[in-house]
């Protein structure tokens, strides 16, 4: 961390290049994250395993980009393109 900041002149220097520098990690996070969700479906997970591993992305996503929140109406869109053939009832419960 020290080479980053050992060209600065005062701590307000010091402070923006750990803030750009922070924030590009931010960045790729939150790709990854919003790339997982898209892409997720149930493979070899539980239907409870699937759902969580959903709901818990949605709130990491908030985190890293407040004005990214994903809505509970959203999140079922994600939820019921992704379990597997045998939920298709489910699936299509949700739907209405």
């Amino acid at each position: 961390m020290l080479e980053h900041i050992r060209d600065g002149n005062t701590p307000k220097e010091a402070w923006d290049t750990f803030v750009t520098l922070f924030s590009k990690k931010n960045d790729t996070r939150l790709q990854l994250l919003e790339n997982d969700l898209l892409s997720i479906s149930q493979c070899d997970m539980t239907i409870a395993q699937y759902f969580h591993k959903v709901k818990s992305i949605c709130p990491e996503i908030t985190e890293l980009d407040p004005q990214s929140v994903i809505a509970e109406a959203r999140m079922k869109r994600i939820i019921i393109r992704g379990p597997r053939p045998e939920y298709r009832s489910f699936v299509t419960t949700v739907q209405g």
